[in-house]
């Protein structure tokens, strides 16, 4: 019984991993498509003012997006960031939980073998008392033979 909640919580754990993995690696990619986007995005933004007369307000506008922009990748990095610390907690887990299914079925093994012994040890008894029952069962009737003849 305990291998079997220690084999199911390892696979959960397994799949909690997967899942974590799979977050990080889309994390990843997030952050590489951002930056490979950045620096075309901002020289958009910079290419919509130039050689143009603009009011500061449009400046302050164009400041704003490119600060967007740049806030943007601090919150790719900070996701993925986030999603590698997960990876290592599912990590820890799984390994918890594989240390745990390991000690289950060393115990397991440990019960089998000890079982193996108990049953062992209970069949030779029970073959011994048998043997003395049939022992006691050939006495009585040498015993019962001997008082017949007595008559």
């Amino acid at each position: 019984m305990r291998e079997d909640r220690a084999a199911t919580e390892l696979t959960k754990a397994r799949a909690a991993k997967a899942a974590a993995e799979a977050e990080r690696d889309r994390k990843d990619e997030e952050l590489k498509r951002y930056l490979m986007t950045k620096d075309e995005r901002r020289d958009r933004v910079f290419d919509s003012i130039l050689g143009v007369t603009v009011s500061r307000d449009r400046i302050d506008q164009v400041k704003e997006t490119i600060a967007k922009i740049d806030e943007e990748g601090v919150l790719f990095e900070r996701a993925l960031s986030d999603a590698k610390r997960v990876v290592v907690e599912k990590t820890e887990g799984e390994t918890k939980a594989h240390a745990w299914y390991v000690g289950a079925m060393k115990e397991k093994t440990k019960i089998d073998m000890h079982r193996k012994m108990w049953e062992e040890e209970d069949r030779k008894e029970q073959e011994q008392r048998a043997e003395l029952e049939m022992e006691d069962f050939s006495g009585r009737k040498m015993i019962a033979d001997d008082d017949d003849s007595l008559d």
